[in-house]
């Protein structure tokens, strides 16, 4: 009989011991320390008129869109409603290299990622010399 009531208590005992060592999933959360949060890029540098600047393209179905040089061609950013305006207008002055346009502000001030766009040609404007060569005179 003792035997009896002993095999009921180690089957006890042993699931007690199989619940208490299951793992539990806890959701992790961690934060940020609060240096971390603070803003650390500042405003985007803007290009004023007369500086010349860096555009690049790139072809749009393998078509690349006709761009001469004296063409002069409007300038777009996006807000933070994301409505499209006119910032200021450009001149290209000449080919760095492929995909490269160098083009002088003739109009507005300008940031690194505006969009000149003209009948089907677009390109984005990048630093100046982004791979540290050196560029051809215009």
């Amino acid at each position: 009989m003792p035997m009896k009531r002993f095999m009921p208590i180690t089957h006890l005992m042993f699931l007690l011991g199989l619940v208490a060592a299951w793992p539990v999933s806890i959701p992790a959360t961690s934060y940020l320390p609060q240096d971390m949060l603070k803003e650390t890029q500042t405003e985007p540098a803007v290009l004023q008129t007369a500086a010349v600047l860096s555009l690049f393209y790139a072809a749009a179905n393998g078509k690349i869109a006709a761009i001469e040089v004296g063409s002069i061609i409007p300038v777009y950013r996006e807000n933070n409603i994301c409505k499209t305006l006119e910032v200021g207008k450009i001149r290209i002055i000449g080919m760095q290299r492929e995909f490269f346009i160098s083009a002088v502000i003739i109009e507005g001030n300008l940031q690194l990622g505006d969009i000149a766009q003209k009948n089907g040609f677009a390109a984005i404007i990048v630093p100046t010399n982004p791979c540290g060569r050196r560029q051809a005179a215009p």
